[in-house]
C-alpha cells in the first residue's frame, strides 16, 4: 500500500523525478520500519497516516531520489568543471539524510497503529496569567 503519492514531493529539484518506483521503495522502507517495532503492515494505519510517519516517508523519498541523482555529473567532476559542493542532490541528500534520522528518532509503535495521542505531538499549552 502506498502510504504516500508522487504529489507529495514538493521539492522543485526532485519532483519530477519522484515516480511510482520510489513511492513502492517508500513503502517497503515504512512497514520495515513498523516491523521493527512489532507492527504487521496489515495493521498500519494509513488513512490517514500519521503526520510524523507522513514526514519521515516524505524524507526518505526525497533522500532516495537524491541517492540516485548525485554524482550524475561525475565527468564534469572528474574534468575539474565542477566540486562535489556544485552538485545539488549530493546536497539535499545530507539535508533530507538530517531530516530524516531526526524524524526517525521520534516514531513509535503507537504512531503506526493510530493510537498515538496528535495532541501530545504537536501542542503546547500555555497558560496565560491574565491578572
Amino acid at each position: 500500500m502506498p502510504y504516500i503519492a508522487t504529489s507529495d514531493i514538493t521539492d522543485g529539484l526532485l519532483a519530477p523525478h519522484a515516480s511510482a518506483a520510489y513511492i513502492a521503495r517508500v513503502s517497503a522502507y515504512v512497514e520495515d520500519l513498523a516491523s521493527e517495532m512489532e507492527v504487521d503492515a496489515a495493521d498500519i494505519i494509513a488513512d490517514p497516516l500519521n503526520y510524523r510517519v507522513r514526514q519521515l516517508a516524505i524524507y526518505a523519498c526525497c533522500r532516495m531520489i537524491c541517492e540516485d541523482k548525485s554524482g550524475m555529473n561525475v565527468q564534469a567532476m572528474s574534468q575539474g568543471g565542477l566540486s562535489a559542493m556544485d552538485d545539488p542532490y549530493l546536497l539535499k541528500l545530507k539535508h533530507y539524510q538530517t531530516q530524516e534520522s531526526k524524524t526517525r528518532l521520534r516514531i513509535n509503535r503507537e504512531m503506526f497503529i493510530g493510537e498515538a495521542d496528535e495532541r501530545k505531538e504537536f501542542g503546547v499549552e500555555i497558560q496565560i496569567d491574565r491578572g
